[in-house]
């Protein structure tokens, strides 16, 4: 059964996070990719890359290939945009982090 596009981007995102493609490594080339999620179009795949590079999660380069970028680790500080010194200085909730 073909994949769908979503399909797609949903495991090729867990598979990146997960590290099976670290930070730097190369992505299989699209024909590649099109065979193992059950012989969908190459254009299914070019979709579902636009997803993940709009994610942040991949680059690409015509001629290079697909590379994995670092996934970004998000430090948010809820409580302490919260904080009466920071409501007090006239900044905002979202100013803090």
């Amino acid at each position: 059964m073909r994949a769908d596009y979503r399909e797609i981007v949903g495991t090729l995102r867990d598979e990146i996070i997960s590290g099976r493609y670290p930070p730097g490594s190369m992505l299989p080339p699209g024909p590649e990719l099109a065979e193992r999620f059950g012989g969908v179009s190459v254009s299914t795949i070019n979709r579902a890359l636009n997803d993940l590079r709009s994610e942040g999660l991949i680059r690409t380069r015509s001629g290079h290939g697909t590379t994995v970028n670092p996934v970004p680790v998000i430090h948010r500080d809820a409580a302490g945009r919260q904080r009466a010194a920071f409501r007090q200085a006239g900044r905002g909730a979202f100013d803090a982090e």
